[in-house]
């Protein structure tokens, strides 16, 4: 053991040892109370010692610091007398200790080794003491981290019971709220439903209010145009009165009514522009009973001047027609001498002239007679009316009625199709509602074709035409739709002759061929003219090329041979005004013509893909026999007029004859033929 790891506290002299064991004891208790006396401030031994010291309170830091210095007491250097006496005697005194006898250095040597182990011992009991010292307060540590532990889980629970208390409490609240909104909604939702119930209940008020209005309108407006109409009927007396009887007299003495009238009907027209226009007032209404009433004092007044002066013309027409009867008297009486002596004469070139009229005439001239005269009784109704139209048609300040004449008219027309009956019926209505001078809606405007004198003739004339347009526009390309037009203008012809003879007379000047009859070029006529009476279109001074000009022959020619198949209404008391008959009659003259190259070959077929099922089921036999002679005599006379590369017409037309002669039997009506009871 190295001395300097020994204490200076038991460092003792050499009479200090007691070789007996009582001075080891005397030591070790000591050491005890050495040890102890950093801790125990004060004696720890004898009978003034401390009692009851609480050794257990001692903590690890304390015994750590009684540990600390009792490992730091190292020997004291230089500063102290009894340290230089008890640890470096062996250097100060070498001497002496030579000179000591061998029992001393044997007691000397003891002792040291006695202090030696009472300085093991007393180090191992101190570590000993500060070890168990050491566990005791990591257990009592233990405990008390135990203790903590459950104060702080104690502690933890009570928090989390707190927590959750809070937490119902927030959960109640937002509940409560959730209960406020929906009630909230709830109200909210019923002021919506109360505000859409007002919000209805004004709309269905501002609709009463608008049908209120629009009956107040109507009712007006019901009132004006019977004004209206009783108007017109006056206006067109006096019109035709002052266009018709054109004595001067007559004509300077209502010189202030004319003016009256002028004024009063333009007055009149802008009354009815307004209503047009929706803008009916009372105000309009007693308007209109206004220019009625000055209408009728003006009709009045002219009706007796024009009676007045048409008896004075009578009267001096009575007397004229007198002296001419007079001179006629007297020229007679010269007359009748001469025509004795001049009848026998003319009785002899009168039977001159029957013999060679007689000569002359055949069954052909015969035929082209009845032609023309049957052409020329249509041809000179449609002139007398295009000529009677002619002033309103030139008419720029009717330009307007005329385009809502055209546009009545083209919508009813081009909407005709077999979709339904109750649509058939529906466009029918509209027209037969046109010419007889009804007001309608056309495109959500009123339309009252009679505001004009010549408004409903226009529309007659214009019916006419724009059915003929539909054979060339339509009928050309969809031949099945001939027939639902067909249909609808046989109904309008039974309720107005009229059109019937306008419609007709407007087939024949489209398509001559219908008459029939081939115009020849009259003297002094241009090609253009010829080829527009021909039937030719021209588009930009251009002439329609044959394949289009046979096909809007063909669809013309199809639709007019439609009128002689269609079915009248089931329910019409109307006969049928253009029937097989007319069918029988042009075959019959047609064929008796000389053919031209393809025309007479495309309308011939035309003729009988339409009318050859309801010719055969009229003349039987008959009609055979005219086929027959078609095939054996007509159709050579086509083939020699035909130029190469165009027998395209002719071949169809001998292909449709042979199949209709070899099966007659299974001849069927014409594709698209409406039903006799479809409406």
């Amino acid at each position: 053991m190295d001395k300097h790891s020994i204490p200076m506290a038991f460092l003792l002299n050499d009479g200090d040892i007691d070789k007996t064991g009582y001075q080891q004891l005397k030591v070790k208790s000591f050491m005890k109370a050495a040890n102890c006396f950093p801790i125990s401030h004060g004696i720890s031994i004898g009978p003034n010692a401390v009692e009851n010291t609480k050794w257990d309170s001692f903590t690890p830091s304390k015994i750590e610091e009684i540990e600390n210095l009792y490992h730091s007491m190292e020997p004291i250097t230089n500063n102290s007398t009894l340290l230089k006496q008890t640890t470096n005697f062996d250097d100060t005194e070498p001497n002496v200790r030579m000179n000591e006898s061998s029992e001393k250095r044997e007691d000397r040597l003891c002792r040291r080794r006695i202090l030696a182990e009472l300085e093991n011992i007393c180090y191992l009991e101190s570590q000993e003491r500060i070890n168990q010292m050491r566990k005791e307060w990591l257990e009592r540590e233990e405990m008390v981290n135990a203790q903590i532990e459950s104060e702080l889980e104690a502690e933890k629970l009570v928090r989390e019971e707190k927590r959750k208390l809070e937490l119902n409490t927030i959960q109640a609240k937002i509940s409560q709220f959730h209960k406020y909104n929906r009630a909230n909604s709830a109200l909210i939702k019923k002021l919506t439903e109360d505000e859409g119930a007002i919000r209805a209940k004004e709309l269905q008020l501002e609709n009463e209010m608008k049908n209120l209005e629009t009956k107040r309108m109507l009712k007006e407006l019901d009132k004006i145009y019977h004004n209206e109409v009783e108007y017109r009927e006056k206006y067109g007396e006096i019109a035709q009165i002052i266009t018709t009887f054109s004595d001067n007299k007559f004509q300077n003495s209502i010189s202030a009514e004319k003016d009256i009238v002028k004024t009063t009907n333009n007055e009149f027209l802008e009354l009815i522009q307004k209503c047009k226009e929706n803008d009916i007032t009372p105000e309009l209404v007693v308007k209109s009973y206004s220019l009625l009433s000055s209408i009728k004092k003006v009709h009045g007044s002219i009706m007796t001047k024009h009676d007045y002066f048409k008896k004075e013309l009578e009267n001096e027409a009575k007397r004229v027609q007198q002296e001419l009867e007079l001179r006629e008297q007297k020229q007679k009486e010269e007359e009748e001498e001469k025509k004795n002596q001049l009848e026998a004469k003319k009785k002899e070139e009168d039977e001159k002239k029957k013999i060679q009229a007689a000569e002359e005439t055949d069954g052909e001239i015969n035929r082209l007679k009845a032609t023309l005269q049957h052409y020329l009784k249509y041809a000179s109704l449609f002139d007398k009316v295009k000529e009677s139209l002619q002033a309103f048609m030139s008419d720029t300040s009717l330009k307007k009625f005329r385009s809502e004449c055209q546009k009545a008219v083209n919508i009813s027309v081009n909407a005709i199709s077999p979709t339904s009956a109750a649509h058939m019926n529906d466009k029918l209505k509209k027209l037969t509602s046109i010419l007889s001078g009804q007001q309608i809606m056309v495109n959500g405007k009123l339309f009252i074709p009679n505001q004009h004198p010549m408004g409903v003739q226009y529309c007659t004339y214009f019916l006419a035409q724009k059915i003929v347009k539909q054979g060339e526009d339509v009928v050309s390309s969809k031949p099945d739709a001939a027939f639902a037009i067909a249909s609808v203008a046989l109904a309008i012809w039974g309720d107005f002759p009229d059109f019937g003879n306008l419609l007709v007379a407007a087939f024949y000047e489209a398509c001559p061929y219908l008459i029939p009859i081939y115009w020849d070029k009259e003297e002094g006529m241009s090609d253009v003219e010829y080829y527009k009476k021909l039937g030719f279109r021209y588009v930009d001074d251009e002439r329609d090329e044959i394949n289009v000009f046979l096909k809007k022959q063909g669809g013309i020619a199809r639709l007019y041979f439609a009128l002689m198949v269609a079915h009248m209404k089931s329910r019409s008391v109307h006969e049928h005004p253009w029937g097989a008959w007319q069918a029988w009659r042009w075959i019959a003259m047609f064929t008796s013509l000389n053919p031209e190259a393809e025309i007479s070959a495309t309308i011939l077929l035309t003729m009988l893909e339409i009318c050859g099922f309801t010719l055969m089921k009229a003349y039987g036999k008959q009609f055979k026999k005219l086929l027959h002679l078609i095939c054996v005599h007509y159709v050579p006379e086509v083939e020699k007029v035909t130029p190469p590369g165009r027998g395209g017409p002719v071949t169809r037309l001998k292909s449709f004859l042979e199949n209709m002669i070899g099966n007659a039997r299974s001849l069927q009506p014409p594709k698209g033929l409406l039903q006799p009871n479809f409406w």
